[in-house]
């Protein structure tokens, strides 16, 4: 009977403090610290243990969701200027007098704007609007050159009849095919 009545005055262990509500987010140092370990390949319970940080904690930092409005950042946490992005070509022109004409600088800006989004971090649809602008700039430039080859205002309209009947017709074919055409014409009409 000893032990049992021992057993019951034994002195209750003491209740455990309670645990502190922890915030949804971390401090800076602590997210720096997930983003690299995420990076180095570990997954989101390592980075709990190693941290002490609740899994929501370590899922938002590493999924790249920002304080304000909850919702992941648009460069998932990526720098937004890198070193690489702000370096100046050396190669590039300096003067504007180095082009021909405005659509020879338009046209090496749409290639410059292409080459430097082919190696950026850019979310695939801002990517994907990029282009289509370049592209369009990129249009303007080769419609306004046709123009003034074929010298005259509905150049387009005069190379989509051509490429009607000649689908695989390039630009200096078109061109060909007009100028004899005139040529005919002008032989014609006198």
């Amino acid at each position: 009977m000893s032990k049992s009545v021992g057993a019951i005055h034994e002195s209750p262990k003491s209740p455990e403090p309670p645990k502190k509500k922890q915030s949804r987010w971390t401090s800076i140092p602590n997210r720096k610290k997930a983003v690299t370990l995420f990076n180095q390949g570990r997954t989101i319970q390592e980075i709990m243990a190693e941290l002490d940080l609740t899994y929501w904690q370590v899922y938002n930092v590493v999924s790249g969701r920002s304080k304000s409005n909850y919702r992941a950042r648009s460069d998932k946490g990526q720098r937004r200027v890198t070193l690489e992005t702000t370096k100046v070509n050396e190669n590039a022109p300096t003067d504007l007098t180095a082009f021909e004409n405005a659509d020879d600088f338009l046209e090496y800006q749409a290639i410059q704007t292409m080459e430097r989004i082919n190696t950026s971090n850019l979310q695939p649809a801002d990517s994907i609007k990029a282009l289509k602008d370049c592209s369009v700039v990129l249009r303007d430039v080769h419609n306004r050159r046709m123009q003034s080859k074929l010298k005259r205002g509905d150049a387009e309209i005069i190379a989509k009849l051509i490429r009607r009947f000649l689908p695989d017709a390039t630009d200096e074919q078109v061109i060909d095919i007009y100028a004899e055409e005139l040529k005919r014409y002008e032989a014609e009409a006198n």
